[in-house]
C-alpha cells in the first residue's frame, strides 16, 4: 500500500513537472537538459521557439557543433 502512495505521488509530481516546463507561456524559461551521454533528455516549448529545432528532432540525440542555425548545437 505505501509503495502504490509513493509510486501514485511520483507519477502526480512527474506530470506537474512535465506540464510546467512544456508550458507554451512565455513565463517559463527556455530549458533543455543532457544525460550522462551527452543525450538530449529534456527540451520545452520555449526552446523550440528559441532555436527552431523541435523536440522530436533533438530528444534522445547527442549534441554536436553548431550548423549555424540560432548558433545552437545541432542533434
Amino acid at each position: 500500500m505505501r509503495q502504490k502512495v509513493i509510486t501514485d505521488k511520483f507519477v502526480q509530481i512527474q506530470g506537474d513537472y512535465r506540464a510546467i516546463v512544456h508550458s507554451p507561456y512565455a513565463l517559463i524559461p527556455p530549458i533543455f537538459a543532457s544525460d550522462e551521454n551527452t543525450c538530449c533528455s529534456e527540451w520545452n516549448t520555449a526552446m523550440e521557439k528559441l532555436t527552431g529545432w523541435r523536440w522530436e528532432e533533438v530528444i534522445g540525440n547527442m549534441a554536436s557543433p553548431s550548423d549555424g542555425r540560432h548558433g545552437v548545437l545541432i542533434f
